[in-house]
C-alpha cells in the first residue's frame, strides 16, 4: 500500500511539474518530527505551489512503563504528504493546507520476567501465567493537515534555499490491537485496552521541520 501511494504521488508530481512556469519547480530534502523526508514542489501562479513528498524514520527499543507495566515500542514512522502552499505576500511565507497519508505503525511489547507477578485490568497474574505482551496501535491512514511556514528560495532567483515549517495533523484516536500469549481474561484485557488508548490519546501530531531546497 506505501509503495503504491508513493508511486501515485510521483506520477501526480510529474503531471504538475510539466503545467507549472518554468523554473518555478524545487526539490528538497528536510528533517522533521515526521522523521527523515524528501519533497517536490512547484508553482501554480505567483502566490500558490503544491508539494508531495516522502518521510521515514524507524525508531526501535523505545521503553514506557504504563500501568505497571514496561512496554518495548518500535516505531516506524511513514508519511506522504500533499499539500497546497499559499503565499499571501508573494514571498517565502507561506501557509499551507492539505492531507497526509499516515502510514505509522507502531507495536508494544512486554515480556514481564518470571517469578514476578503483573497487574492487567486491575487483576495480578503470575508472569508465567501472561507469557509475552503485544499491542499494534494505530491511528486514521489519512489525515487532515495544516500549517505554516518559510521557503527562503520561492520568488528569488537564487537555486538554495532554507526551509522551515510549522504545523499539525489530525490523527484521530488510537485503534489497539492488544494481546497475551497466556490465558488472561478478555475483561482484563479490554481494561488494558482502554488504559493504553487513553495514555496514547494524542488526537493532533505536531510537525516541525528543518530543511532546505534547490530550485530550479
Amino acid at each position: 500500500m506505501f509503495r503504491k501511494i508513493v508511486f501515485a504521488v510521483a506520477i501526480f508530481s510529474a503531471a504538475l511539474s510539466s503545467a507549472a512556469y518554468a523554473g518555478s519547480a524545487s526539490i528538497g530534502a528536510r528533517v522533521s518530527t515526521l522523521g527523515v523526508g524528501a519533497e517536490l514542489e512547484n508553482t501554480v501562479t505567483e502566490s500558490i505551489g503544491v508539494r508531495a513528498g516522502v518521510n521515514y524514520l524507524p525508531i526501535n527499543d523505545y521503553s514506557v512503563t504504563e500501568g505497571g507495566i514496561r512496554y518495548s515500542f518500535d516505531i516506524d514512522l511513514k508519511s506522504i504528504p500533499v499539500v497546497i502552499d499559499w503565499h499571501p505576500l508573494k514571498n517565502g511565507f507561506r501557509l499551507s493546507g492539505g492531507a497526509i497519508y499516515n502510514g505509522n505503525e507502531i507495536t508494544a511489547t512486554a515480556t514481564p520476567a518470571l517469578g514476578t507477578s503483573i497487574t492487567i485490568g486491575g487483576t495480578t497474574y503470575t508472569a508465567a501465567s501472561v507469557g509475552n505482551i503485544k499491542a499494534e496501535i494505530n491511528y486514521d491512514k489519512i489525515a487532515p493537515y495544516a500549517s505554516l511556514g518559510w521557503d527562503t528560495s520561492f520568488g528569488k532567483s537564487g537555486r538554495f534555499g532554507l526551509v522551515v515549517e510549522v504545523g499539525a495533523f489530525y490523527q484521530g484516536t488510537p485503534d489497539i490491537t492488544y494481546s497475551t500469549s497466556g490465558p488472561v481474561s478478555l475483561v482484563d484485557i479490554e481494561k488494558e485496552k482502554k488504559e493504553l488508548e487513553d495514555a496514547l490519546d494524542q488526537s493532533f501530531y505536531p510537525v516541525v521541520a528543518l530543511g532546505f531546497s534547490y530550485r530550479f
